[in-house]
């Protein structure tokens, strides 16, 4: 059998014309049923694709922490904290330099999220159950941040 150009081709059709010709009418009927069948079920296969997760990194870093990455339906913002030893603080911070003008993680994050969740009936979307992840990072374990953490954790419940 040659193809276009004179080129040899080695394969095979599935069926040729003469296969279609040995076929009976109840074999053609049940050969077409089965295609339709196929094809039915690939047309009503629902489309799916997985939902894409983002994760804002160093979130604090951006130049609105917070609303930026919230705005965007990211699933998980990241803050690192530093425990401070005035007034029993967390600061939102990416090394110990930057804590003096750093803000504090209920300014940054726990309000924003307070307010939020009350206004959207305790979910972070009003229009969507999907789930929002604060991920808190202790950069150093000074001051016993753990404790300060789990302490202003308790008083938000």
């Amino acid at each position: 059998m040659t193809g276009v150009g004179g080129s040899r081709l080695t394969k095979k059709p599935f069926c040729t014309i003469s296969c279609m010709e040995t076929m009976n009418h109840k074999q053609m009927k049940r050969q077409l049923a089965i295609l339709f069948i196929r094809i039915a079920g690939l047309l009503s296969a629902p489309l799916s694709a997985q939902e894409v997760l983002i994760h804002s990194h160093n979130d604090y870093l951006q130049q609105q922490p917070f609303y930026h990455a919230y705005s965007y339906r990211t699933s998980s913002i990241e803050a690192d904290i530093f425990a401070t030893p005035f007034n029993d603080e967390l600061r939102v911070a990416h090394n110990l330099l930057d804590l003096s003008s750093a803000p504090t993680l209920d300014d940054a994050y726990f309000i924003p999220l307070i307010n939020l969740f009350l206004q959207n009936e305790g979910r972070a979307w009003k229009d969507s159950d999907k789930l929002l992840t604060l991920l808190i990072d202790i950069k150093v374990d000074m001051f016993s941040p753990l404790k300060k953490l789990i302490a202003k954790l308790e008083r938000h419940q």
